[in-house]
């Protein structure tokens, strides 16, 4: 269990072992940050954006929830830290490239197949409520069609698609994409086998 004791001498390494060494580099991050990547990608605890990419603090702006998901733009909507961030992201800081970022065995996603085959919602409440925001009709196509076994990969991958659907059709993003000063990128991480699999490119197009 990470006890307070040992998130403080987890911490005090890290002043010793990352901070004193870069200290120019934090110094300079005290003030501003200047980051090209926004970075969408999933809670789970085996995957960091960062380390994956090999960053550095400053290098990227991440958004990190459940599955990985871009709801549907709404320009009306409150209440939103998705879009919040993506906004932010965009007019705030500049970004050049938007990443969204999946992995193999995202238990996001295996929930809202499971929630799609038999409707049932186990001891969740807020859960449910957030991955249908990923249910496309591909996706449920693919749950009712396809062995659970099977289709894992194919889920994960749609998922991401549907999430850069969602952000192709944000106007000021549309606008960016169009005129090529931002790049859009879907990647799948294959935490057993160490592969990263290009599921979407604008810079490909």
């Amino acid at each position: 269990m990470p006890t307070k004791k040992r998130l403080i001498e987890k911490f005090n390494h890290f002043l010793k072992s990352y901070y004193h060494e870069n200290s120019d580099l934090m110094r300079e991050l005290s003030d501003k940050q200047n980051p090209e990547l926004l970075v969408i990608a999933c809670s789970d605890s085996r995957i960091d954006p960062a380390i994956l990419f090999n960053m550095q603090p400053g290098e990227v702006f991440s958004v990190r929830n459940v599955a990985n998901i871009v709801p549907t733009f709404d320009a009306g909507a409150e209440n939103h830290s998705i879009w919040a961030a993506i906004e932010y992201a965009i007019f705030g800081l500049n970004i050049k490239s938007i990443m969204v970022l999946g992995h193999s065995n995202c238990g996001g996603v295996n929930y809202l197949s499971n929630l799609i085959r038999e409707n049932d919602t186990g001891s969740f409440y807020h859960l449910p409520i957030w991955v249908r925001n990923a249910a496309s009709e591909q996706f449920s196509m693919l749950c009712h069609t396809r062995k659970q076994e099977q289709d894992s990969g194919l889920l994960e991958r749609e998922n991401i698609m549907h999430s850069i659907r969602n952000l192709q059709v944000c106007p000021w993003i549309e606008y960016r994409l169009a005129n090529k000063s931002l790049a859009l990128n879907g990647f799948r991480f294959d935490i057993k086998n160490g592969a990263l699999e290009t599921v979407y490119s604008s810079e490909e197009s």
